[in-house]
């Protein structure tokens, strides 16, 4: 029986992030998706997301949950990609129980079947978009490798990873954000498109679930490596708008008389 969908969308937000690398300026250098895979803190994005911030130590890494308060501080990195260079980040947050999440689980696909993905395609934050599995991939790169493709797109990522292809677009900005099913199980993680020479058609691609479960099985107990707090951008959204509130009012106060 297919659930509610509606309630499905609002119940799987509460398990999606913003994922932000600030600069020195605390401007915006870039902007995607990840989301929660246990109720213990595991957190999913894509490798291309946090890889800017691994090599880059004037970045900080902003993470902040749908209509909470606060970012989030205390981060660890558990592994990303593997030897086939897999699209894949696995962090565990240890300041924050998530109110939902998607289990990763083996599945078998059906073409067709309605999908929905998460992300901040953008700066749309937490958009919801619909569509239907339009292929599977066994081995992405195998494929687009066998055909022309544009110039610009070098395979450097992904081998022998299954990917899933939807008929609705995504853009940067929707990069490790989940995609799943109408009874709201995972069918993957939001990668990228690529244009076939002399062709219209885009392929919007997600590394499929069976990809994430195998991946989350075997790395969910690797030793992390503790993100320093001075890398993370922390902020008390509640606390600082009390704050601000206080300073009005103490503005607005008569002056007491000399």
């Amino acid at each position: 029986m297919v659930q509610d969908q509606a309630k499905l969308e609002q119940e799987k937000l509460q398990a999606v992030v913003q994922v932000q690398l600030l600069d020195k300026k605390d401007e915006i250098a870039s902007y995607a998706a990840g989301f929660f895979v246990t109720k213990t803190g595991y957190l999913l994005t894509s490798f291309h997301v946090l890889q800017p911030f691994l090599q880059d130590k004037n970045l900080r890494l902003k993470i902040l949950p749908r209509n909470y308060t606060r970012t989030l501080g205390d981060v660890e990195i558990v592994a990303c990609q593997d030897d086939r260079k897999i699209d894949l980040c696995l962090l565990k947050v240890n300041d924050y129980q998530p109110a939902a999440y998607l289990v990763p689980a083996k599945i078998t696909f059906a073409l067709g079947h309605q999908g929905t993905f998460i992300g901040h395609c953008g700066g749309r934050d937490f958009r919801v978009v619909k569509g239907k599995l339009k292929a599977v991939y066994k081995d992405i790169y195998e494929f687009v490798t066998a055909i022309k493709i544009l110039d610009e797109y070098h395979p450097d990522r992904n081998f022998k990873v299954e990917m899933v292809q939807m008929d609705v677009e995504h853009c940067g900005g929707d990069s490790g954000g989940p995609l799943f099913g109408e009874q709201g199980e995972l069918w993957g993680v939001t990668q990228e498109w690529i244009n076939i020479n002399g062709s219209a058609e885009k392929f919007y691609l997600f590394i499929s679930a069976n990809e994430v479960a195998d991946y989350f099985e075997k790395y969910k107990n690797n030793p992390s490596v503790k993100v320093p707090k001075d890398r993370m951008y922390i902020v008390d959204f509640k606390a600082r708008y009390d704050e601000m509130m206080q300073l009005k009012k103490q503005a607005t106060l008569p002056k007491a008389k000399p």
